[in-house]
């Protein structure tokens, strides 16, 4: 019997302490086979989540030979795959944009695949793909559609918690924004309730005050992080190495996208430096790509922090901690404070109704915060995005489909 790889990052970095979850066979340390059913689990500290890690729509069945030999490629449809979900993938064009799933024959549950197909049409722009709603080429949608278009598909706009939201990031280890100083002026010279305003005027988010996602355990609506100080701004700016805004590098900064709330956004906040700090000096491009070779530059950023069950401590893990996919990856870019990555992983360790676990939560949270890397814009409120005849179409807090094998297109 061979155990299958692990492909997603966020999945990897969960499942880190387990002792050897890797391709192999019964014989790896920390896994056991006890029958043809099941696979024993030890893990190197405890971690009372672990089915919760499991129970991910991005954990996945690989064949072991293909996870060696076609580590990227393994789920096209013309290799093969494992499939166990109710639909597999039969056809996948990446220059069209197109992929198309179909019932997967040998789907196990008894129940459902009532759709006969699936298919997908990638489009990044929100506004096209609200055009396709209205058209009639497309009945469900991932992305979330302008909020001007409310009124002529308002069954597309019924409300649904998600866990994450974005965030503008600032650089760790990127001149200027590698000097902390830099990074607090950055920060107190935006007026965030400003910013909140000028990216959702049609009032489809909410305004947020922190890290902690406002849907989960541990958030505390009366937490308020930096507050809006011009004069404090200078001061820091002045403290910094550059002393002033003229010495400063240029300053990069991509929404990373076209969204029309992201990108009022990042405006509001350049007009911001400029009027408070007198930066001019500041590159904006809507994707990283268009840095070309000063992509490594980037300053500052947005995504968001996306977990898929609710728990803070994980929430963290993915925002801040070093192994994380925002510290490690293109959003922080290498950052790593040792304490916070402590408190995340103590706080892990813990249930989630331990007192402690909360506790060690918001003590990681400010010590991040203290480190001045983030900038809020609001959370957009979540919706589902489905026409009223896309009947079983739901989704929860970790953004996948709940059990898409019930979906059904009734009478329209």
């Amino acid at each position: 019997m061979t155990i299958a790889t692990i492909q997603n990052s966020r999945v990897k970095g969960y499942l880190g302490n387990v002792k050897g979850f890797a391709t192999g066979n019964k014989d790896i340390p920390g896994l056991a086979v006890k029958d043809d059913h099941t696979i024993e689990v030890t893990l190197a500290t405890p971690d009372p989540l672990f089915h919760w890690r499991i129970a991910t729509t991005h954990m996945n069945p690989v064949k072991a030979a293909q996870a060696v030999a076609k580590p990227d490629d393994f789920w096209k449809p013309e290799n093969k795959p494992a499939v166990t979900g109710p639909y597999m993938l039969q056809a996948y064009n990446a220059d069209q944009g197109t992929a198309t799933m179909v019932k997967n024959p040998n789907w196990w549950l008894g129940e459902g695949q009532y759709l006969d197909k699936i298919n997908f049409k990638f489009v990044t722009d929100p506004g096209t793909v609200a055009t396709l709603i209205q058209n009639k080429q497309a009945d469900a949608s991932l992305q979330q559609l302008p909020a001007n278009f409310k009124s002529q598909l308002p069954d597309m706009f019924r409300p649904i918690k998600a866990l994450g939201f974005n965030l503008h990031w600032l650089a760790a280890t990127v001149e200027p924004t590698s000097d902390i100083n830099v990074r607090k002026a950055l920060i107190l010279a935006v007026n965030f309730q400003d910013v909140f305003k000028a990216a959702h005027p049609d009032g489809d988010a909410n305004f947020v005050t922190e890290l902690i996602d406002p849907d989960l355990p541990c958030y505390d609506k009366d937490n308020k992080w930096y507050t809006y100080d011009p004069a404090a701004a200078k001061a820091a700016l002045a403290a910094s190495k550059y002393q002033n805004a003229t010495n400063l590098p240029k300053i990069r900064v991509t929404p990373r996208g076209v969204d029309p709330a992201l990108n009022r956004a990042v405006q509001s906040i350049i007009e911001f430096w400029r009027q408070n700090l007198g930066i001019i000096n500041v590159e904006f491009k809507q994707q990283p790509t268009e840095f070309g070779p000063d992509m490594d530059k980037i300053n500052l950023s947005r995504d968001d922090a996306v977990i898929r069950y609710p728990d803070t401590a994980t929430y963290l893990y993915t925002a801040c901690h070093s192994q994380g996919p925002i510290a490690s990856g293109d959003m922080l870019k290498g950052y790593k404070n040792p304490q916070v990555d402590q408190l995340i992983e103590k706080a892990l360790a813990l249930p989630i109704d331990d007192p402690q676990h909360c506790a060690l939560s918001i003590q990681a949270q400010q010590a991040f915060m203290n480190d001045y890397l983030c900038i809020f814009s609001g959370k957009t409120i979540a919706t589902l995005n489905a026409r009223d005849y896309a009947k079983n179409y739901l989704k929860g807090p970790d953004r996948g489909l709940i059990q898409p094998w019930k979906i059904y297109i009734a009478q329209h």
